[in-house]
């Protein structure tokens, strides 16, 4: 899959297959801060390609967002909310670490 769009408003980024292909570089700045956690839900099917796409964008490896499957531990999850970045994550895992404040929903700076 080849990702053509990306915009961000306010915080928010958002991802499309019908916009512009130069606006994907609006990912770029998205990388793990210890201020700001960056969610992009129900995008686990495209996770690797999304990766693979920043990666050809010279994205550093270690500056790519984070896939949080049901295998990671809700103490590995609050570890890696508590760095903050993007992750790629369900919305099932997300309502749930919202409602066992796992994560306090003020440290979400973008969906």
């Amino acid at each position: 899959i080849e990702l053509h769009c990306c915009s961000a408003t306010a915080g928010v980024v958002s991802l499309s297959n019908n916009c512009e292909k130069e606006r994907f570089e609006v990912l770029k700045p998205v990388k793990r801060r210890k201020r700001g956690l960056y969610i992009c839900l129900n995008a686990s099917h495209l996770s690797y390609s999304i990766q693979a796409a920043l990666i050809k964008t010279g994205v550093a490896e270690q500056d790519l967002p984070r896939i949080v499957t049901n295998e990671v531990t809700s103490q590995t999850r609050a570890q890696l909310y508590d760095d903050g970045g993007c992750l790629i994550i369900t919305s099932r895992i997300l309502v749930v670490d919202l409602l066992t404040k796992v994560l306090p929903a003020n440290r979400i700076a973008g969906l």
